[in-house]
């Protein structure tokens, strides 16, 4: 399976759940769109049911499914779960701190927490036997 981690671009400073991105975040997520749409076309999108990641995935040219599973406050074991348990051969997975910086620490043998920031994607490859990161990208910075 390649799994492709996508982390929700900037945010507004709302402090509720469903934060929308900030205008940083539309140009970080307008980066990471097109970077995906150049390697990874037509691959299916899995994203948390949050404003903020749901706006991030938007700017990929594939629609995105929505699934509480991704949420924030789940455990990185249960979300490799569920995306193992998808059935896809490629997947991008658009989600939330900490559990994204759980899953990419865990994915490249790692223990505790891989620092992710707004906007960032880690591209790996694997399955339950093992893990290798294969790429990442980026935003480059941007201004409101």
């Amino acid at each position: 399976m390649q799994l492709i981690l996508w982390r929700h671009a900037s945010a507004s400073h709302y402090t509720g759940y469903d934060r929308a991105l900030d205008p940083v975040g539309h140009k970080q997520a307008e980066q990471g769109g097109q970077w995906l749409a150049a390697h990874y076309p037509a691959t299916p999108v899995y994203t948390s049911s949050a404003l903020r990641a749901q706006e991030t995935a938007a700017h990929y040219p594939q629609p995105a499914q929505a699934f509480s599973a991704l949420n924030p406050g789940k455990s990185a074991n249960a979300i490799l779960d569920f995306l193992l348990e998808s059935g896809e051969e490629r997947l991008i997975a658009v989600g939330h701190l900490p559990w994204i910086g759980q899953l990419a620490a865990h994915l490249r043998g790692e223990h505790g927490y891989f620092p992710f920031n707004h906007g960032m994607i880690l591209v790996f490859d694997g399955d339950t036997s093992g893990w290798q990161m294969r790429a990442s990208f980026q935003p480059q910075p941007v201004s409101g």
